[in-house]
């Protein structure tokens, strides 16, 4: 199974299954309204017209593993936490995390959706790159070596056997990375399913 990254929760559906994108981004506008901010809007399905992540999806292996890692050291996780169909990290800036009714299945069944801050996710992947050796600049991974990671090359002071068992979380901190960077500045989520 592999997991995607995407910048938009209607874009992370296939189209027959957009109608379930749709009762999530519905239910968000009409929490939005109710905490006083300005409506939800979902960027367009159609992600070409953002910035692309280097690879954009992972096993669920591998984000299990990133999740037990930082879990040992006793660093929040928040994603790692967060229930219903997809894990969404959402452009605004709020403490914990949220959940939302979206829907009744079949009248009885509720389906609920939780959300966490895309902000949240940033800082808690900042705290995180110790331990995978990632050398950070100013909070920001530098552009050599974000080329690296992508190319699943070693790190200037790596041991050689330690970096090739931290390739695949390594490449799956850095598409998160780069997706919550770029959600902060573009104001866009992060879902991840």
């Amino acid at each position: 199974m592999s997991l995607g990254i995407f910048r938009s929760i209607r874009g992370s559906y296939a189209e027959p299954y957009r109608r379930d994108a749709e009762w999530i981004v519905r239910a968000l506008k009409a929490e939005f309204v109710r905490r006083g901010l300005p409506p939800y809007v979902d960027p367009e399905p159609d992600e070409r017209s953002l910035r692309r992540l280097p690879c954009g999806n992972a096993r669920a292996a591998t984000f299990a593993t990133l999740q037990e890692r930082a879990w040992r050291a006793e660093l929040p996780w928040t994603l790692g936490s967060l229930r219903g169909e997809r894990q969404i990290a959402l452009p605004i800036s709020f403490t914990g995390k949220f959940s939302l009714l979206v829907r009744r299945r079949l009248l009885i069944f509720p389906q609920r959706q939780s959300f966490c801050s895309v902000q949240t996710l940033h800082d808690e992947l900042l705290a995180l790159a110790p331990l995978l050796h990632i050398p950070l600049v100013d909070g920001t991974v530098a552009a050599e070596i974000a080329n690296r990671l992508a190319n699943c090359e070693a790190l200037p002071d790596d041991d050689p056997q330690a970096a090739s068992t931290l390739e695949n979380e390594r490449g799956l901190w850095l598409d998160l990375h780069l997706a919550s960077r770029y959600s902060l500045e573009d104001r866009t989520p992060v879902v991840i399913a």
